[in-house]
């Protein structure tokens, strides 16, 4: 995989912000404002079945990789990334999280449909937001992805899915 960028001073391709210097020259990265301003630009953004997509991680990266190939295999009928509008909760709370977009909405072959939340963290805004989910919408399937069933998937795709990360 090609670095995500390059020095000018001697052209090398590196990865920030993995290495802050040039691994060839070892010109300090940070007098290279063009390199890591292009690299933050394009840092998430990836191109999967020929769209471009900005992703926070790669555990929602190779996710979206997963539900392309389980559409591919006809075992779900489509999806959507970051599906809107939001489910709304400014009803009820006027103040802090009042909003809360789902990772992923996934049609099922038998004409259901559920929800989707890839999390490596659970940080304290993320329960907040679950926990106002099974109140308000307490009808709202929401299948929870954390370290567990993410090396799950990994183990069993990894291998049959391209540029897995």
């Amino acid at each position: 995989m090609e670095g995500n960028a390059t020095c000018q001073q001697c052209g090398a391709k590196f990865f920030w912000p993995d290495n802050k210097t040039c691994p060839i020259c070892s010109v300090p990265g940070g007098k290279d404002k063009t390199a890591w301003q292009e690299a933050s630009k394009n840092r998430g953004k990836r191109e999967i079945g020929g769209k471009v997509i900005y992703f926070p991680n790669r555990w929602e990266a190779n996710y979206y990789r997963y539900l392309l190939w389980l559409k591919e295999q006809e075992q779900i009928l489509d999806f959507v990334y970051q599906p809107k509008p939001a489910f709304d909760f400014s009803e009820w709370h006027r103040h802090g999280t009042n909003s809360y977009r789902v990772d992923f909405k996934v049609m099922e072959v038998g004409g259901g449909e559920k929800y989707v939340e890839v999390k490596g963290w659970m940080d304290g805004k993320s329960k907040v937001k679950l926990n106002r989910m099974r109140k308000y919408y307490p009808k709202v399937k929401i299948e929870l992805i954390q370290r567990k069933e993410y090396n799950g998937i990994k183990l069993s795709m990894k291998g049959l899915i391209a540029d897995w990360e």
